[in-house]
């Protein structure tokens, strides 16, 4: 029985915090506008093959891009915690996240994805997500590179976390 250990401890206070506002009906109530489109054109142009490779590798760039950039809006909005104001903070912080929504890749010029890759990562995605999908991006380095931001971009979320409890602790006494 010792398997389900994991499955007895209590979440950290962290996840609590990161994810209680999050309502999936609105998520995919949201969706819909932004993709319509798409799914029509789409249809039309039915001219391009979608392989099963590049819809993987899209799906683990999906997956890692929104982890980083859910970590980056969480730092933003860690700094509430020196300023006292978090609708302005909040509000950069999704428009930044959602900056460039389904172009491809390979329409910004290479320092906005250089930009958009790494530092703020709003294009992993996004852009980076639509390139390997269509297969106009088929090298997998991209894929370990949204990774590894995700990875360094989660432990900077850690690491301002505690920094903005330390602060709010030390605030409060």
């Amino acid at each position: 029985m010792s398997y389900l250990n994991p499955l007895t401890k209590p979440l950290p206070a962290l996840w609590y915090v990161t994810f209680q506002k999050v309502n999936l009906f609105m998520l995919v109530f949201e969706m819909w506008p932004a993709t319509l489109p798409l799914i029509y054109l789409l249809i039309k142009n039915m001219d391009f093959q979608i392989s099963l490779r590049g819809l993987f590798l899209g799906l683990l760039s999906f997956v890692f891009g929104h982890i980083a950039i859910h970590c980056f809006q969480f730092v933003m909005t860690t700094i509430t915690f020196w300023t006292g104001e978090h609708r302005g903070l909040n509000g950069l912080g999704y428009s930044i996240a959602f900056f460039g929504d389904s172009i491809p890749l390979e329409a910004y010029p290479k320092r906005i994805m250089g930009l958009g890759l790494t530092a703020v990562p709003f294009l992993a995605h996004t852009a980076l997500t639509t390139s390997l999908i269509l297969g106009r991006t088929t090298d997998s380095r991209w894929v370990w590179l949204s990774f590894w931001v995700m990875a360094i971009f989660i432990i900077i979320k850690i690491k301002a976390w505690r920094l903005a409890l330390r602060q709010y602790s030390s605030a409060s006494s």
